[in-house]
């Protein structure tokens, strides 16, 4: 480990590590990652594209973030309720 600037830290990991580890996991349909123990219910809102302007890259973003926290969340073992702000904004109000 190094330090790389302010904030920064760059890893070195041998190639006998990384191949040993790659090795491990590949047999592995869950990758090393246990179910948790106690589930809870994760509400990701996001992508909050305004439909009277142009769509644009921050919208994408919000998008494929919030899809990707709902995806690892429902694979830790979480009940995932996953929606968009544009399409539930009577729900909103109500949580």
């Amino acid at each position: 480990m190094e330090i790389a600037g302010p904030g920064f830290l760059n890893l070195t990991l041998s190639r006998g590590f990384s191949a040993k580890e790659l090795t491990r996991l590949r047999g592995d349909d869950r990758l090393g990652i246990a179910v948790v123990s106690n589930s809870k219910t994760v509400v990701v809102d996001y992508s909050a594209p305004n439909m009277a302007k142009e769509m644009h890259v921050g919208n994408l973003r919000s998008t494929v973030i919030g899809d990707a926290l709902a995806r690892m969340n429902r694979f830790a073992g979480h009940r995932v309720i996953a929606r968009n702000q544009w399409a539930t904004g009577a729900l909103r109000s109500r949580c």
